[in-house]
This record gives C-alpha cells, structure tokens and sequence, in this order.
C-alpha cells in the first residue's frame, strides 16, 4: 500500500512499543519513500511527505538505516521530517543530517531533545577521522546547500541532552552565508552562556532571511541580551524573538513588585516567553508566536531589557556566565 498510495502523505510512529527494530524501520518506511507519486513535484500543490519518529531509539543502526533511507530518495518532496528524544548521538546524528542535505527538499527538521554528542566510550573507540569531525560539520553543509530548509528545532528541556557550544555555534553562524534559507530557529535549553548570545549577535546584521528565534534556557546574562540588542538594531528580518529571561527567573520574581508599579502587571511579561518542558507544548508556543508575534519586536526587546537592568544580580545561580564585554 505504501509503495502506492496517492494521499497517505503523514507517517506517525511516535514511542512504538516494543522497540522499532531495525528491519521493521526499513520494511515501513522503503516503499513509501520509493513511491513514485511523491517525487519532487512540479506544482506548489503537490503532495509532501510528514514522517514523526520521535521518542523511539534511533541511536547506532537505527540512525544509520534511517539515513541510508534518506540517501535512496534524494528526489523525494519531504515537508517535516520529527526526530525529537530519539537518542541520537555523534555518528547517527551527523549520517542523518548528510542524508537530509543531499534531498531536494525539505521545509522543517526537528530534532530536539537530542545531545548531538558521543557517548563517553565511543570516543575511546572512534577512528581519528571521526573525530576530525566538528560537530557541526554536517549543519554547516545542510543550511548552506540550497536544499530550502525553512525551520530547525534544536531545543533541550533536559540538562543531560544539550547539544555541545561547538554545534550551537556552527548553527548560528551559518545563518550569516549567502545561502542560507533558514526562516525559523529553535536552540533554546542548551545552556550555551553568553557565547551564543556572542553568536546570535554576530550573524543577525548579516541575514536576511531568519524571521523567528528561539533561545531562552541558554544562561545569558544581561550583557549577552544587550549584545544582541544591538545587534537587532542593525537587522531588518527577524520579526519573533522572545526575550529569553528563563535564565533570570528568579531574580524577576524577587523584583515583581518594582515591575508592575512601573510597568503594569502585564506590561513587561507579555513581551517574556517561559518555556514549558515539554517540546509538544513547545511547539505549540512557538505557533501561536509565529502566527502572532509581538507587533514591534526591538520596542518590545528594549522594554523587556530596561525591566531586567533593575534586577539586582542573583548570588544563587547555579551555573557559571561567561563574561561579555558591553
């Protein structure tokens, strides 16, 4: 059926229980990407492919497969491709993002709640030319191909899945090349430090086609969220990017009395986004901002900047910031 059919266009095989054995995975998913009717196709209209793994355990084989998978099917029009919680590490992660950047096509990805990192053995027992790798490497080339990848999910809710700064940075600068297509972009719960506001700051005068960024839970001081201020003054693009105070939570609330006399209740939080856990609800925060984001961005940054410089500096934090300099 699959190797025929006209309109089964949405796959979802979300958490199968008992484990999605390898054979099985390659015995669903070949002859629906092989189906001839879901070609790349020559009208706007025509149909393209919805595939959500998430939550099952993609790491070694299964990761390999998919990707072997992906790789037979350049030509295949895919819309979303969710690999969310599916344990994907170094190798499976990288092979499944080179398969993806050898597609025609492909408008969302979604791989959150993924380390992108190696367990500790298998850096003992890597090849010195795995490990020549980056581990952005394999990004670099998706976003700065001309495959039209419009969004990219890369949140973590769990401190233990962050995806490493060396990937985070690969991420972020290639928004800035000539050919990037990236539209919207989720890093949020990485816990980067002010080297991804360093980042974000330094690439957004250069792109101009990034309209919505995600990246609260990444640990930025005020000074790494005055860095990108500035910078935001210089973009003319980005048009969603909530101000990601997840991080100074608690100095906020100690200082909620001195908002809302200045402010009004409501008036600094409806700029502020606080993330929920789970990356379903996640995602459906992010669609009611794509659909109807703040009406002037850089005003609604400057407020919701101006609230924070009267927080008096936290002495609990839990993590160390990396210092910027202003």
């Amino acid at each position: 059926m699959l190797e025929t059919t006209q309109s089964f266009t949405s796959l979802v095989l979300r958490n199968v229980k008992p484990a999605l054995a390898s054979p099985t995975l390659s015995t669903i998913l070949s002859p629906w990407f092989q189906n001839p009717h879901f070609a790349t196709p020559t009208r706007a209209s025509d149909l393209a492919l919805s595939l959500d793994l998430s939550e099952n355990n993609l790491s070694g084989g299964g990761g390999t497969l998919l990707a072997d998978l992906i790789s037979r099917s350049p030509r295949l029009r895919r819309d979303v491709l969710k690999l969310n919680q599916c344990s994907l590490h170094d190798d499976s992660l990288d092979a499944i993002v080179a398969a993806v950047a050898q597609c025609d096509s492909l408008s969302a990805l979604h791989l959150e709640d993924n380390d992108g990192s190696p367990p500790p053995k298998s850096i003992f027992f890597s090849s010195p030319a795995v490990l020549r790798h980056a581990p952005g490497d394999a990004f670099v080339k998706l976003l700065t191909k001309q495959v039209q990848l419009k969004e990219l999910y890369l949140s973590n809710s769990h401190p233990q899945s962050r995806y490493p700064l060396a990937l985070l940075r690969a991420v972020v600068h290639s928004l800035g090349t000539t050919n990037s297509t990236l539209e919207v972009l989720d890093i949020s719960g990485n816990g980067g430090g002010d080297d991804v506001a360093k980042c974000v700051a330094a690439v957004l005068p250069k792109t101009s086609c990034l309209r919505a960024l995600f990246w609260d839970g990444n640990h930025t001081t005020l000074a790494g969220f005055r860095l990108v201020q500035e910078a935001l003054r210089r973009n003319q693009s980005l048009r969603i990017m909530p101000v990601p105070v997840q991080d100074t939570r608690e100095s906020i609330e100690r200082n909620q009395a001195t908002v809302e006399t200045r402010e009004g209740p409501t008036g600094v939080m409806s700029s502020m986004v606080f993330r929920d856990d789970a990356y379903d609800k996640a995602d459906v925060m992010r669609r009611s901002w794509l659909q109807s984001g703040p009406a002037d961005l850089r005003q609604s940054w400057s407020r919701g900047l101006d609230a924070l410089s009267d927080v008096p500096p936290s002495s609990d934090n839990n993590y160390t910031s990396h210092s910027v300099d202003a």
